[in-house]
């Protein structure tokens, strides 16, 4: 008798055993990762966020405007250590130094490419650092004081080729990011522009109501005011659509340029995070991203005319992609040999 229970028991285990296997897998909506894909992940401690930018930067606003809504998706609190200095590589060098142990991330930005290429940093940023998803696209917009001797784009590059070198153009660093956005066009145009650095956008707006520079490269929030107070004239907008802040302003791509270069700010964990950790901070990224919130303060502060947000293989095509474009760029400029 107790070897008939003992058989039928073993016949129900198997049974219980072969019905678990077979069942199926949640398949899960377009474009999200299954959660637990690579072993599930519990958040169990604070998150820390390293910001490379003090407060009141544009990474910092950004990074405080997002936390309430990945707070609420991962289930613990987030902490931002701003860490500034060298143009966000001081901080960069700190993060590295943390432990990679799933609760340490940072919000990189194309200067962190630029440091990759000019070898600035004390590690290899590009082999040691997990792109993760990148949160905000924005374009930027070149604008021309009234005194300009043209008012459109057509202007500026009869005006620019007729007088080669004699245009000037404000950025914010003749080796950044800005200076990498121009050439990237006057190399497709075949002109050259004359670029001042100035210490920040205001001494630069200032700079181009004085007179004292020609044309002036900034965002399409900061530039709007002046659009429409008719101090100064939009030139065009580097993106593919134009912007809902300047619709008056033709872009690159429709005028026949492919140059859209601008700023973006990104998720970015250390190399040796564990893989379960990166999956279940990207799911959440994505899902915080859909907050209603989160994109009332994007629309607020012009961020809502590209579509900034990329997962994981797209930010990482992108992140490759832009790397070889800038050093094929920094290397014409002369930056790198």
């Amino acid at each position: 008798m107790r070897k008939k229970i003992g058989l039928i028991a073993m016949l129900l285990a198997v049974v219980l055993v072969l019905g678990a296997c077979t069942s199926s897998t949640p398949t899960a909506p377009p474009n999200q990762t299954v959660p637990g894909a690579e072993g599930d992940w519990v958040w169990e401690r604070p998150v820390e966020f390293v910001v490379l930018w003090g407060p009141g930067s544009g990474t910092d606003t950004t990074m405080r405007a997002f936390v309430p809504f990945l707070e609420a998706e991962l289930g613990v609190p987030i902490r931002i250590n701003n860490v500034e200095g060298a143009g966000g590589i001081r901080g960069a060098e700190f993060f590295a130094n943390q432990p990679a142990d799933g609760y340490v991330y940072s919000m990189f930005t194309q200067s962190h490419i630029i440091a990759a290429i000019n070898g600035t940093a004390n590690f290899d940023i590009m082999a040691e650092t997990v792109p993760i998803a990148s949160l905000v696209h924005d374009a930027r917009l070149i604008l021309a004081g009234t005194q300009a001797p043209f008012d459109d784009f057509d202007g500026m590059v009869a005006y620019a080729r007729a007088n080669p070198g004699a245009l000037t153009i404000s950025v914010m660093s003749i080796t950044g990011l800005d200076a990498i956005a121009l050439t990237d066009l006057t190399r497709q145009l075949d002109i050259d522009l004359t670029m001042i650095a100035f210490g920040s956008q205001a001494e630069a707006d200032a700079a181009i109501l004085g007179g004292h520079v020609h044309m002036s490269l900034t965002s399409p929030m900061d530039g709007v005011q002046y659009i429409e107070a008719g101090l100064m004239n939009g030139i065009v907008l580097f993106a593919e659509e134009r912007s809902a802040s300047v619709p008056d302003v033709p872009t690159t791509v429709e005028l026949g340029y492919d140059a859209t270069i601008g700023p973006w700010r990104s998720i970015v964990a250390m190399r040796g995070t564990p893989e379960a950790a990166i999956v279940a901070m990207e799911e959440a990224i994505y899902r915080a991203n859909q907050h209603p919130g989160w994109w009332e303060w994007k629309e607020s502060v012009g961020l809502t005319d590209r579509d900034g947000f990329a997962r994981r293989a797209e930010f990482e095509n992108q992140w490759q992609t832009e790397y070889v474009l800038f050093r094929e760029l920094m290397t014409q400029m002369g930056i790198i040999g």
